[in-house]
Order: C-alpha cells, then structure tokens, then sequence
C-alpha cells in the first residue's frame, strides 16, 4: 500500500528526533529510499556521512513492530540464517504464491530492512517429495538485511542452528506475532458434525512436547478456551468455539484481508439458533 509523503514539517521533525534517515525509515516501518527521496524532494540537508545505506540500517535498532514480526516468524515459516562466516544473522520468509499478498504484508512490516520486493524462488509446476508427484504453484521469499537485533533472536531462538523455544517467549509474545504465527501455521474450521461449532490446530512439527507445552502457556494470554497437545500429530489442537470467535475476531484486526481464508471467515456470517 503506497503511503502519501509526509509534509515538510513532519520530515524535519522525524529528523530532529531520531537524527538518521535510517532510524526514520525503521520509524516508519518503510523503504530506507523512499523516506531519502522525500528528504531530497523538499531539499533539507542531511548531515553527510560515510555510511552505506546497509551499514546505516545495522546501526538502526528495530522497532517493535519489527520485532513482533521476527519472533511470529520465528514460530511459523520463517527462518533466521547465519551464514559461518557471518558476523549477523538475518530472517528468511517463504510462501506460495496463493499466500503471495501476505508475504507482501510482512515485507512492509519489516522495511527497511528487507531486501527487495518478494523473489521467486520456485516457479510453478510438477515436484517430486518424498518420491511422490506433485504440484507446485509456486514460492516467493524475502529476506531482511543481516542486523544485530536479528542476531540477539538468533542466539535466543536457535540452538546448533535448529529452532527451539525457550522460557522467554511467554513474555516476548504479543499480539502481532501471535497473528502471524496463527496465520503461518493455524487452521481453523467448523466441526463436521456441528456448523456453530469452531476447531483449530497450530502445526507444531519442529518443536518438542516440552517446548509446545511452553508455547501453550504463552497462547494462554491470549486465548480463554482449551489447548492441548496432540503427540500423534504434533500439533496444538484448539477447542471452546467461544474462545477461538474472540481469538479469530482479535487476529483477524491485525491482518490482511488476503489471509483471512485460514481462519473460518464464515463464522461471520453464522448466527446460532
């Protein structure tokens, strides 16, 4: 969604506060040339430096914003990468093409210090998994600048280069990350046996039965019905269709309207008897 520029005033402003283009962009949750080109529109001197815009951005704390993002990720289908000879990790993030608008979404959360616009990395077509044909539509990712503020969630997050969870993400988790991590890995239907009545499941494959027991002390804050671990299949199930409508209704605020389709938009048009 392009956004209208700021006036003169408020640009200065920004700058007078926060001193680098870079920590107005992270302010902003914007393209680091974006917020330079409109400081360059309206002619105000910026103080030289000998900086690139990469070595700028690393010097830039992220924002709020930025981190709930990283931690939902965490959870859900991103990846924090630190190469061997890497000082700072960065975040990877991948979706298919159906899910394309919401990888979009998160590139925006996450400016500037995302890369580019979304890559294709897999074009659409036939794959083999486990031996066995299928159809592809394809995989888009983006990937954020290396950063210290990264690397801080890497050491955290990641153990021997593997996810894991640990104590801390019970406070660290809020809203914004948990929506992204449900919109990432939730899936919530009706029962077939009754239309009024709401399930869900988090895909939990990655994680032990000690760690999804932390992640569903976490959940707790946000949700009144029931969750448990299911070992079969790895996964927290959901269940109480009075906690998961107050749930839903709080995620669904909060994310794009492309990504809806993962959380049971007909409940809204449901009226009990």
């Amino acid at each position: 969604m392009k956004r209208d520029i700021l006036s003169r005033e408020e640009l200065v402003g920004l700058l007078n506060k926060f001193i680098s283009v870079g920590k107005v962009a992270s302010h902003l949750s914007m393209p680091y040339s974006t917020i330079y080109s409109w400081y360059k529109k309206y002619d105000i001197e910026l103080l030289p430096s000998c900086m690139t815009i990469y070595e700028e951005l690393r010097s830039v704390n992220i924002s709020e914003i930025h981190r709930s993002v990283i931690l939902g990720s965490i959870l859900g289908d991103g990846s924090l990468i630190k190469q061997k000879r890497s000082k700072n990790a960065r975040l990877q993030i991948g979706h298919c093409t159906k899910q394309l608008g919401y990888l979009k979404w998160k590139k925006q959360l996450l400016d500037p210090f995302v890369k580019s616009q979304p890559v294709e990395a897999e074009k659409p077509g036939q794959k083999i998994i486990c031996d066995k044909s299928s159809f592809s539509t394809g995989y888009w990712i983006i990937n954020t600048i290396a950063h210290p503020d990264v690397t801080t969630y890497y050491n955290k997050y990641y153990y021997m280069g593997e996810k894991r969870v640990v104590e801390d993400v019970v406070d660290d988790l809020d809203l914004l990350s948990l929506a992204v991590w449900l919109a990432d890995d939730g899936s919530f239907t009706f029962r077939k046996d009754c239309k009024y009545s709401l399930r869900g499941s988090i895909a939990t494959c990655s994680f032990t039965c000690d760690e999804i027991n932390i992640l569903i002390e976490a959940l707790k804050r946000f949700y009144n019905g029931n969750a448990s671990l299911d070992k079969y299949s790895n996964t927290i199930t959901l269940s109480g269709t009075g906690g998961i409508d107050e749930l839903l209704d709080n995620v669904i605020k909060i994310l794009p309207k492309c990504i809806h389709y993962k959380f049971a938009p007909q409940r809204l048009m449901c009226e009990a008897p």
